[in-house]
This record gives structure tokens, sequence and C-alpha cells, in this order.
């Protein structure tokens, strides 16, 4: 035995030398110069080589060597770090035994995180790919169509090293000992995709669109094989083992659930290669329920819309069923009672499981109408929210901490990360990607979220009047008072760039462009200039640049929003037409008056969104009686009725659709229109009644896409 304090050249070669020693065998003087460079200490991606497990690797690549050999396989040559040893290993073995059947072997075993040897070989004998690489030249018998165990035994063998037996859920499973083994994911995503498949379908059971792998037939592809037995396709019994109940009722003791069978479905529920149809099952989600929490539940099911349905109607029942798991039938069935005449087949069938379950029924046309609201929280007195369209999280300004609401569909319910801040002196919030600034008229702080949650820049500024993120961690800032705009460099702590002006600064506000972002800036002179800055990447360092796009002397109205990165919009309160100045046009071109519009009242909101993969963008405002919806194509419409508040939007929405509010009323309207050849339709998309006063508001609203 030799203690490895420091696995340095000598320490390689020591242990190396131990093992051949061991073994009682010799390499010759140019195998050991081969070896030379494997035992050297060097940093490969990072990683400190050799390692103990590529050591191992290495001498084991050597009991194929003779004494004759005097040149180097280009393979073995190649492996220079733990995971290309192990990819080299990998296509020896699969030399031997068959591209198809090794490779599945491994990833099936990487997939469930160890399987039984039974497991192992019904899964290999439910692929076609697998038996159509293994039975070449003729067919075993029908009602004994598996592969031969002894091939699995002869893999098994050869890496039985790298392979332990550990018990999982009360099953003796076979897994690989090492994380790197573990780790190692080269298989190809399609290949993935349907070892997913046949796996999760051998635990489902015939459930949803889930293949019946006990009546697969098989389909034979070569012309040989279709002449000898005189079909393309055969019904075969491949004698796989059926999966025991996902729960035992045992009179007089407790029930016992089959944890192997549920948690290997509900493993990689994070990242899922097909649709999980065990979950519009209801023998599995009733005994989930019993086992783990809705909250527990990840599900990438942005690619399901029917999924994406049920889940919410999983998790809108979490608060009872969390504690009640037994309420499951009941609650589920309330839910959908009312929607029945509607629901997609598959949901239809669990609902009528619901009700076979179910030992209450509802009285007909007394199903109390489901409650929209998913989540509702405490969180005391609210500066300022926003709503992060890209991450999916919700941020709320309270002040003495920032929380962040995970609200992407990857969540069943919400996830919040909470952050104390230093002091109360914040009062707004902008947000890109994994960066939150928040800042008052004195007071700036960016911080970085995620895993790291740090603060990477502070600064005291009098009279801060517009900041906004330009990518890759820069911030644009501006002040009252100043005669320049300012880059930051958040991670470095440093400015990377400014804009100097002749006359101080009375007005700054900006609009994204793809390639960074428009800056308005207005002096005391009241001209006004519009900039167009991005970053770029240049020796690992960011750096900004400004290009002057327009001037417009003199203000068109009393107050302006950017419409677009190439057009301004002036108005005047009151009043009932706008100027639209196209800054980036000739000469001839700067202007165009709309006019005959309902009066300009209040706050004009901009509405940003995609139609046919173009961005598109609206402006609205409220009088009286109706909002007005000024659409880029120069027409507008109005949606009659006593709105207070256009709710704020984020990002760019997939779709035309506008939130609006009446407070009164507590009531929120969301509407859908079209524009086609300039001519506007729309119609009441939702309508939510809500319990309380709002305060603050934003939505993000789109079709699945």
């Amino acid at each position: 035995m030799i203690e490895i304090s420091e696995f340095d050249e000598s320490t390689a070669h020591q242990v190396f030398h131990s093992w051949l020693e061991r073994d009682q065998r010799r390499l010759t003087s140019l195998q050991m110069e081969w070896l030379k460079p494997k035992l050297t200490p060097r940093v490969e991606y990072g990683i400190e080589m050799p390692t103990p497990l590529f050591l191992s690797l290495i001498y084991e690549f050597t009991y194929t060597w003779h004494s004759f050999d005097d040149n180097l396989d280009s393979g073995f040559e190649k492996a220079k770090t733990t995971k290309s040893a192990i990819k080299y290993l990998y296509a020896r073995l699969s030399e031997k035994y068959g591209e198809v059947l090794f490779y599945r072997a491994m990833k099936y075993l990487k997939q469930a995180g160890g399987l039984s040897e039974t497991e192992l070989e019904d899964m290999l004998s439910a692929d076609n790919e697998v038996l159509h690489s293994v039975f070449v030249h003729y067919l075993p018998p029908t009602d004994v169509f598996r592969l031969p165990g002894t091939l699995w035994i002869r893999i098994r063998n050869d890496m039985s090293k790298y392979l332990v037996e550990k018990n999982v859920d009360n099953v003796p499973v076979i897994y690989f000992y090492h994380r790197s083994f573990q780790d190692y994911d080269e298989f190809g995503r399609d290949d993935t995709r349907k070892v997913e498949v046949i796996r999760r379908a051998y635990y489902a059971g015939n459930v949803g669109h889930f293949l019946n792998l006990h009546d697969l037939p098989f389909e034979i592809t070569s012309e040989k094989l279709i002449k000898m037995h005189r079909s393309s396709s055969l019904r075969v019994n491949r004698c796989l083992n059926r999966q025991q109940a996902y729960v035992k009722n045992i009179k007089g003791k407790d029930r016992i659930y089959n944890m192997r069978r549920i948690n290997q479905l509900f493993m990689h529920m994070s990242d899922l290669c097909c649709e999980p149809w065990f979950l519009y099952d209801y023998n599995f989600i009733s005994s989930y329920l019993h086992c783990y929490k809705i909250s527990d539940l990840r599900a990438s099911s942005w690619f399901y819309p029917t999924l994406r349905f049920l889940l919410t109607q999983y998790e809108a029942c979490s608060f009872v069923l969390d504690k009640h798991p037994d309420n499951f039938a009941f609650d589920l069935s309330a839910r959908l009672g009312s929607l029945v005449d509607i629901l997609p087949e598959i949901i239809f069938k669990l609902f009528y499981q619901c009700l076979s379950h179910c030992a209450l029924f509802m009285v007909e046309n007394e199903t109390p109408s489901p409650d929209l609201c998913m989540s509702k929280y405490v969180v005391g007195i609210v500066s300022t929210i926003g709503l992060d369209r890209d991450s999916g999280n919700l941020l709320v300004l309270l002040a003495e901490k920032l929380l962040s609401f995970h609200l992407e569909e990857f969540y069943l319910t919400s996830k919040i990360d909470e952050y104390e801040l230093p002091s109360k002196e914040f009062t707004s919030l902008k947000y890109s990607e994994s960066y939150i600034c928040l800042y008052s008229t004195k007071h700036l702080l960016v911080m970085q979220c995620g895993q790291s949650k740090k603060c990477v820049l502070k600064l005291s500024i009098e009279d801060l009047i517009h900041v906004e993120f330009i990518k890759m961690g820069t911030l644009l800032v501006c002040s009252k008072g100043s005669k320049l705009v300012k880059v930051w460099d958040c991670l470095k702590e440093t400015p990377i760039g400014q804009h100097p002006f002749d006359e101080a600064i009375i007005q700054c506000s900006t609009i994204k462009h793809d390639s960074g972002v428009v800056i308005k800036v207005t002096l005391e002179t009241g001209i006004t200039h519009y900039l167009l800055a991005n970053v770029t990447k240049s020796n690992e360092e960011n750096e900004v640049h400004f290009t002057h796009v327009g001037i417009l002397k003199e203000k068109l109205g009393n107050d302006s929003i950017l419409f677009n990165s190439e057009t301004d919009v002036y108005y005047t309160e009151h009043q009932t037409s706008i100027y639209l100045y196209h800054f980036n046009r000739s000469e001839n071109d700067h202007f165009k008056e709309i006019d005959n519009l309902p009066p300009m009242n209040g706050t004009v909101s901009l509405h940003n969104f995609f139609v046919n993969n173009k961005s598109d963008s609206a402006l609205i405002w409220l009088t009286v009686d109706s909002a007005v919806i000024l659409h880029s194509c120069g027409n507008h419409f109005n949606i009659c009725g006593e709105y207070y508040a256009v709710c704020r939007t984020t990002g760019t929405f997939v779709g035309e659709f506008v939130c609006l509010i009446n407070r009164s009323a507590l009531e929120i309207y969301i509407f859908e229109w079209k524009c086609e050849s300039g001519i506007h339709m729309y119609r009441l998309h939702a309508r939510f009644q809500l319990d309380n006063k709002i305060s603050h508001c934003v939505c993000n609203i789109g079709k699945s896409c």
C-alpha cells in the first residue's frame, strides 16, 4: 500500500511500477516512453492530471499490449484526461461487443442511476435497435424473444472494475462506482430520448402514448430475415417482468409504496426528453402525493400545453394535497367538473378515474368556480415590483429587502430568494439577466443574483435620473446637472466609457436596441440628442461605443416617449394630436403629425410585442370612458370601459395583448387584438375579479410557442 500525499510524477511512476510488480508484468522501454506523457503532472481543461482513476485506466489499457508492438494506438495517444480515457475504454468495448449494445447498456445504467440485472436485460430486450444490432443473421424464438443474458454478463465482467453493487429503494442495483463514469455523457441527445422513452415506459406501463413494451412487435429491417420469416413484423413475447402496483394495502399495516417505480418515473423531471404521460395517471399521482409534495415536482412542461394546464390544476390543489393527499380524487374532480365538455381526452380519462375513486361527489350545478389565483403571499409594504421575462423572476422591492419569486413554468410553486439590503434608501429597480440594479435619486446598488448572490457595484450619485443595463453586466448611469453619461462595468466596478455634452442634462431615457440601447438626452438649452450605445468584447475587456444618430433643437410637445429605436413621440396633455420624430431618417422625412386622436390624458404607456417573429409597438393611454391604443401603423382604436391604469408590461410579448385595471371594481381585463391591413379587431381574452385593491401590477402574457 502506498500513501499518497501529493500526486507528483515520481508518485505516479511509483504507483504504476507497483502495479506491474504485483501482476508480475514488464513493459518494453518503448512502451514506457509511451507512458511518460500520461504520468507527467499537467493541467488539462482546468483539471490537474493524472488523477488516480486516469492512472488506473491507463494501466488497464496496457494489458492489450504485446512485447512486439512498436506502434502506439492513436486512441490511446488522445487519452489525455479521465474523460477521454473513458471515451477510449468505451470505444474499445463497443468494438468488441457492438456499438449499439454497449453504449445503450451504459446509457440505461446512467439514466436510471443504477439498474438491477433483470431491469437492464428487460430494457435492452425491449429496445428494437439493440435487438437489430445483435440478431443480424437469425432471430430467437418468438415466445422467448430476448437478448441473450450472456452478452450482458460479458460486458459486466469487462467493466467489473468500474461497477459497484448497491441497494436503491430496497433493490440491489449495479451502477458506476466513480463519479467520472456517472457524469460521462457523450451518447447524443437522440439516443438519450430513445433510452428515456423505453425506461419510462418500462416503469409507467401502458398509460398515455407510452409504448406497450409487453406487446411491442418486432419490426424486421433485414431483407434476408424478412424472406426467412415471410413478414416484416413479428408478434413476439419479450418475457419482460411486469411492475408491481404503486401501492400495496396490507390489512392491519401501513400502506407500502413501490418507491422503486415511483422514483424512477420521478427522476430527470427537470430535463424531459419525452412527454411524462404518467402525470396523467391517477394511480401514479395519488401514490406520489403520499411520498412527496407537489412543490417537489419539477417539470419542463413548456412544450406540452395539455400537461401545462394539468400541472396548473395540481398546483392549485397543492395547499390541501400537501397536507391531505387522500383528498386528491375529490379536489381534482371538483376543479375539472365545470370544464368537462372541453377537457382533452387524456385529462377526461383522469377526471373519470378520480370520480371512480372519490367517496364524495359534488352536487350538480353547485361546483364552485375554480380559484384562478395560483399563489398568494403577504410581504409587507412594497416600494416597486418588476418582472424579468427572460429569467421568469418576479422582483419585489421592500424597505429592507428584495424578494425574487421564480415564476417560470419549470417550478410548479414559486421558489423565493431573499436579499437583505444595506439600507432603506432604494425606491426603484432595473434588471437584466442575472443582474439587478436598485437605485434612488442619490444611491445605486447592483447585485449579481443566482448562485453567487453578491453586491458587485455601489455608487453615491447626486440627482440620479436614469439607469439602464446595456449587456454583459454593463450599466448606463445618468444624473441631472451632469454633462455626461457614463457606462460602468459592474463586475469590475469601473467606468468603461462616457459621452460628454456641452450643457447640463435635465432628462434622460432609453429604449432597447438589437445591438445595445438608444439614449435620449435633453439638455438645459432644450436641445435633445439621440445616441446609440453598444458594448463589445475586446481582449476579454468590455468596450462601449457611442454613435450620434439624431438631434432635435426644439421640443414638439410638453411630454415625450421613445416609441422604438428609430422614433420619438411628442405630445401635450389634453391635446388631440401627436408628433413623430424619426431621428434616423433624412431631414425631409424627420417629422409626421397624427391628429384626430382622443385627448391625451395622463400617462402614455409603451407596449412592445412580437407578431410573426417581428418586433412591433403601440402607445396606450386612458380617457374617461375608454383605453386608446395607437398602433405603429398610425391607426388607433378604443377599448370601451372605465379603466384606471394600464398594467405595466415587461419584455416583449408573443402576441398582441393589453392588460387594463379597474381599481374601484377590483378587476383586471386582458384583451387580445390584431391589426390586418390597418383595421384593428379586439376581444376580451380574460377577466379576473380580485379580493384586494391593487397598488402595483406587472404582467407577462403570451401565446405558447
